[in-house]
């Protein structure tokens, strides 16, 4: 059995594959761990900029592990957000402005479904056709296969039972490009009427 030339403790059998070996000689897991922490703690940016460079050339893989990760520990990282929200001083005032406010709120939130009557009519339909059953709500994305909890995006509010089921993320993503186009659109618009 190999002993480690930190502690001088005999390595375990367990501990033996996990352990690296350096210069010749295995450690053992835990002063491999506190000589790991003294390492990056004493060479920071170096860490940083190989741990950059891993990430750069596995992005997918690394951002498949983040995926997992969330979805694994979906309770833990729904508290540090409570947490970090209640930190925040903007989510406090605007707790405390709609409390303050309700009724301003109320008219708001009249006026914008006044205004979308269609989207109003898609988003209730979707949600008592879920409700009811004749729509199955999916665990998974349908654009990056994530299982999270699902949206609902309507392409044509026209047809209301026709969505799109999306992760939050995707779903931002794609509102994002909606409107990157239409701007592009009205940028378009305007350079050819003033090409003419």
């Amino acid at each position: 059995m190999p002993i480690c030339p930190e502690c001088n403790l005999t390595v375990n059998e367990e501990d033996l594959n996990k352990s690296r070996k350096t210069k010749g000689l295995f450690w053992c897991l835990s002063c491999r761990r506190v000589y790991d922490r003294q390492y990056r703690e004493n060479n920071r940016e170096q860490v940083r900029a190989k741990r950059y460079e891993q990430w750069v050339k596995n992005k997918e893989r690394e951002l498949e592990g983040h995926r997992k990760r969330r979805l694994r520990n979906h309770e833990m990282y729904l508290d540090k957000e409570r947490e970090r929200a209640k930190a925040n001083p903007r989510t406090e005032y605007m707790r405390q402005y709609r409390e303050n406010n309700r009724e301003r709120v109320c008219e708001i939130n009249s006026d914008y479904q006044k205004r979308n009557k269609e989207k109003k009519r898609a988003h209730t339909a979707v949600f008592n056709a879920v409700k009811l059953g004749h729509i199955i709500k999916p665990s998974t994305c349908q654009k990056c296969s994530a299982e999270e909890p699902v949206e609902a995006h309507h392409v044509d509010y026209s047809q209301p039972l026709a969505v799109m089921w999306l992760c939050m993320r995707c779903h931002k993503e794609h509102h994002k490009k909606l409107k990157l186009n239409k701007v592009k659109d009205k940028y378009y618009e305007l350079y050819s009427s003033w090409a003419l």
